[in-house]
């Protein structure tokens, strides 16, 4: 299983300056990259981030589906899943960039592993301690996913009527209405740690036939990743003609500056 960071760690992200050598897009996330990059999500003041978890299920959703889609398009939903409207704040133009090659190593790496690893591909779940043990937490990521997942619905729909059971894991931890389910299913249950672990246990198989079913129709998902947007600092107002902030590539005026 893939690690996943500790959430108790520092929320400065390290700049370039840090490593001997500047990294690629195709340079693995280092372990200390990955608790960094999930501190700043967390910490960053934003009401709604994802966190790396999460981010690991929406990156798995954008680059499983029939469409390959624009870092641009799925980017701003990374700092506020809710709406895609809060952007973070930055110190400086130079972080901001720091921050959104972070991102696109991430995606990257992972786009890397479902088209030439993917019977070894494991999603990101953290572990948490329980009475009986540890286990691992699911629900971000099938949030994660699900969100990707409604960036294109009517275009995920054929697949989704085709073979729901591919997603009934991923539905049941991701929604509310699967987690109404999933409680009443477990009160029923003589052995609830069984079914969970079923449950962990379902989810690779699934992204597995789902990235398989799209990837004739999508072609590569690691060419569909151009270079990323940088994120905007949000320390002050757009004006009308400048580019939005959040990441849309439109004027400020036509796309959030027109609901303002």
């Amino acid at each position: 299983m893939r690690a996943v960071c500790d959430h108790a760690c520092l929320p400065n992200v390290p700049t370039d300056d840090h490593h001997a050598m500047k990294p690629t897009l195709d340079t693995p996330l280092t372990s200390e990259e990955v608790d960094h990059l999930d501190a700043f999500l967390l910490q960053s003041g934003l009401d709604a981030p994802m966190d790396i978890s999460m981010l690991d299920g929406f990156l798995c959703g954008v680059l499983s589906g029939p469409r390959q889609m624009p870092p641009a398009r799925w980017m701003p939903w990374i700092w506020d899943f809710e709406a895609a409207e809060q952007v973070p704040q930055f110190a400086n133009d130079k972080n901001a960039k720091h921050v959104a090659g972070l991102v696109m190593r991430f995606a990257r790496e992972i786009a890397l592993n479902l088209e030439h690893a993917i019977d070894e591909f494991e999603p990101l779940f953290p572990e948490r301690e329980t009475a009986s043990g540890s286990e691992f937490v699911i629900d971000d990521w099938c949030f994660g996913f699900l969100k990707a997942v409604s960036l294109d619905p009517a275009a995920w729909q054929p697949l989704i009527d085709e073979h729901p059971e591919w997603f009934e894991t991923i539905n049941l931890y991701g929604t509310d209405a699967g987690w109404k389910k999933l409680e009443e299913e477990i009160e029923k249950l003589p052995d609830a740690d069984a079914r969970h672990a079923a449950s962990v246990a379902a989810i690779a198989p699934a992204l597995r036939r789902i990235y398989g079913y799209w990837q004739p129709v999508r072609g590569s998902a690691e060419v569909a990743l151009p270079g990323a947007p940088t994120p905007a600092r949000n320390d002050a107002k757009p004006t009308r003609n400048a580019p939005c902030p959040c990441g849309s590539g439109r004027k400020y005026k036509v796309c959030h500056g027109a609901a303002a």
